[in-house]
């Protein structure tokens, strides 16, 4: 089974930076209201990303987790509904093509095709969790 993974948050004021230029994580809490930059994701691993492929001769990928949902991810934010997905994420579904995607970001379930792919968003897993079937990529969601 082939997995490409992209965690990190999508902050658009670090996106175009270069890993090497995000600050370094440092020790201890971060102070409330702040963002730790080093955790975000940049359009460097987006691009990765999207160019990754299995060492494997069939050239699929099966599976790709990211932390940031696709679009359209709607949800209620502050009274509104608003769509919370990140356009870069559907970029590498396009680009990908896997077989499944996961995302966790939003602690939300949901089940959505984008970008010709089928696209979970999980709930956080003290809620549900997914059990999947790899040779159909079926999935049953079970909650804890």
């Amino acid at each position: 089974m082939s997995v490409v993974g992209l965690g990190g948050t999508f902050a658009p004021t670090w996106y175009e930076r270069l890993p090497g230029d995000l600050p370094k994580p440092k020790l201890g809490p971060t102070p409330p209201g702040s963002f730790p930059a080093w955790r975000v994701t940049t359009s460097g691993a987006i691009s990765c990303a999207s160019r990754s492929r299995p060492a494997s001769a069939c050239g699929t990928i099966d599976l790709f987790l990211s932390h940031e949902a696709a679009r359209p991810f709607f949800m209620e934010v502050r009274g509104r509904r608003q769509d919370v997905g990140k356009t870069p994420i559907n970029e590498v579904l396009a680009a990908l093509r896997p077989r499944m995607h996961l995302s966790g970001h939003h602690h939300v379930y949901n089940d959505e095709v984008r970008q010709g792919v089928r696209s979970v968003g999980l709930d956080p897993v003290g809620k549900s969790y997914l059990m999947i079937e790899t040779a159909t990529w079926q999935y049953e969601r079970l909650e804890t």
